[in-house]
């Protein structure tokens, strides 16, 4: 039998990741095809597009969350990354299903959070030897950590994560953006691969793309 891979959970994630991305898009079509005084270009104003930015980057980071946690569990069974099996820890050996490996992270807790990188890294040394998790998340700990507190800052919207977005906003655009992250994720800028005017929405989900393609 041929060993099993990471490569059906990371495709999944890259087709899920474009739907909320097509929606945006989708808001920008309506608000352009609506005639200007119309009640559909009045629906559609720039503060309710900003929102459903806002929402989309929600659902992205969320997916890219939930791509975290079901690899990880399938390292822990035994699945390959990049053709590659995984090596575990001296006192954990392989979980017989997806549940059991599971329980063997939570360790009696309810849930565990997966928007820290370091975290995440932390967790992957604890179990396994030199994992995808380990080494993507490594790579890239500065990248995941603007891109949470963008996440942060629209599901918190506290005086702590307005300065961590606004120091995001900064490092990444060289510019402030005022207090809703959907005027910076609906601003154009330059893509860092394809040379093309871009939106920030997809320049970001770009990112966390990349990632999950270095963990398959």
């Amino acid at each position: 039998m041929a060993p099993r891979t990471l490569s059906g959970v990371c495709d999944s994630f890259l087709t899920a990741v474009n739907q909320p991305i097509q929606l945006a898009a989708a808001a920008e079509l309506v608000r352009l095809a609506a005639p200007v005084g119309s009640a559909g270009r009045r629906a559609f104003t720039f503060g309710k597009l900003e929102s459903i930015y806002e929402l989309a980057y929600l659902r992205i980071f969320a997916l890219w969350e939930k791509l975290l946690e079901e690899s990880f569990y399938r390292l822990l069974c035994g699945y390959t990354s990049g053709g590659n099996a995984i090596g575990f820890q001296p006192t954990y050996t392989r979980a017989a299903t997806l549940a059991a490996a599971e329980q063997m992270v939570l360790n009696g807790r309810a849930y565990l959070l997966w928007h820290n990188p370091n975290v995440v890294i932390a967790r992957s040394q604890k179990f396994l030897v030199s994992a995808p998790h380990e080494l993507v998340l490594s790579s890239a700990v500065n990248q995941i950590t603007r891109l949470a507190d963008v996440r942060h800052h629209i599901a918190h919207a506290s005086a702590g994560t307005m300065q961590k977005f606004h120091a995001t906003t900064m490092g990444l655009a060289g510019a402030r953006f005022g207090p809703r992250a959907g005027r910076f994720l609906r601003a154009y800028t330059v893509h860092p691969v394809s040379g093309v005017q871009t939106r920030w929405l997809t320049v970001l989900a770009d990112e966390l793309l990349s990632l999950a393609n270095q963990i398959r």
